[in-house]
């Protein structure tokens, strides 16, 4: 289908070229009245306001120059007009209009002379700007205000990428959010091991799915504090020390990878809607954060050292009760029963 329509409009490139209208003689008297010039303008980044800006350069372009010899009474020779006498000069901006000719310009003073005897000043004015016109000022303005709100539609739809807002439906809502709910037994925060020596954490919640506003919601916000000290953390004490991440309101849990595992860790969670700005200045209503309390520990440890798999400094070490089947040159074998050590050389 879309190979159908690009035939299309090749088909239709191919009937409005010139070839296809004019003859030879007439393509060759119309290149007299063809002007190619280069524009550009390096303060404008899209292609809207370019193309808009392109055509108001090419009408001040096709627009013919104004050259114009007028007569006005010589006021220097006044003496009541002596006020103004400092107020006409070359290089002057003035205004010229006539409505039965349909002239409305403003226009340069380039040249100045005198004709004593009829009392009158001879000015030549040219490198006109064209005024316009009452109806033109209407359209103008009615079709800016249209270009303005089409092109703020299509620039809305990049500017709202920066925030999440799932679910646009809810936009009006200004209940209250509900907070989520975070488990104490201890199956709310786990770790896995990495073989590097990191850890990687859950953290768990539950959120009711209701059709009740309060549950109407548009995504969850987790955040993450770390630290060497046990000590118990309430979020927002340190925010530039916080690691804060959104995620979808249809998801329950979120992994924060690579962490040292011998830190203390504080992980906190709460939901949001995203709303108009009459109903809430910010843009959001957020719930209160949640914050984990392990049943056993608050902040989390994951473990007290940091264990490593794989070679360190060369060595591999192994762990556990019997020695290892076939190991490794350069494996070093710890028994934990005898905490005396074994270190294979392939020999």
């Amino acid at each position: 289908l879309l190979s159908e329509i690009q035939d299309k409009i090749t088909l239709l490139k191919g009937k409005l070229t010139l070839e296809s209208h004019l003859s030879e003689e007439l393509k060759e008297e119309l290149a007299e009245f063809i002007n190619e010039q280069e524009w550009s303008n390096d303060n404008l980044y899209d292609e809207t306001d370019l193309y808009e800006a392109g055509l108001e350069e090419m009408k001040k372009r096709n627009t013919p120059p104004v050259n114009i010899t007028i007569s006005i009474v010589n006021f220097f020779g006044i003496v009541s007009e002596h006020q103004n006498w400092n107020r006409l000069s070359i290089g002057d901006i003035i205004r010229v209009q006539h409505d039965r000719l349909g002239i409305d310009v403003k226009t340069k003073v380039i040249e100045m002379s005198f004709d004593f005897e009829s009392n009158k000043i001879n000015l030549t004015i040219s490198n006109s700007k064209r005024i316009e016109t009452v109806k033109e000022k209407m359209v103008k303005l009615v079709y800016t205000i249209n270009h303005i709100d089409n092109d703020y539609a299509v620039r809305k739809i990049d500017w709202m990428k920066t925030a999440e807002n799932f679910n646009i439906r809810n936009d009006r809502i200004s209940t209250p959010v509900a907070a989520p709910t975070i488990k104490s037994d201890g199956t709310a925060v786990t770790h896995e091991f990495n073989d590097n020596g990191s850890v990687d954490i859950v953290l768990k919640w539950e959120y009711p799915e209701s059709d009740e506003d309060q549950y109407n919601i548009d995504g969850f916000e987790v955040y993450l504090y770390s630290s060497e000290s046990s000590d118990e953390y309430v979020f927002g004490s340190k925010m530039s020390h916080e690691e804060l991440v959104n995620v979808k309101y249809d998801k329950r849990s979120y992994k924060f990878t690579g962490l040292a595992s011998n830190k203390y860790y504080t992980l906190g969670v709460r939901a949001y809607r995203r709303v108009d700005a009459d109903i809430e200045r910010s843009g959001a209503i957020l719930s209160d954060i949640v914050q984990s309390k392990h049943v056993s520990e608050n902040p989390y440890l994951p473990s007290a050292i940091a264990e490593v798999k794989g070679r360190v400094n060369g060595l591999i070490q192994a762990v556990s009760d019997e020695r290892p089947e076939n190991p490794d040159i350069n494996t070093v074998w710890v028994n934990p029963k005898t905490n005396k050590q074994e270190l294979y050389d392939g020999v």
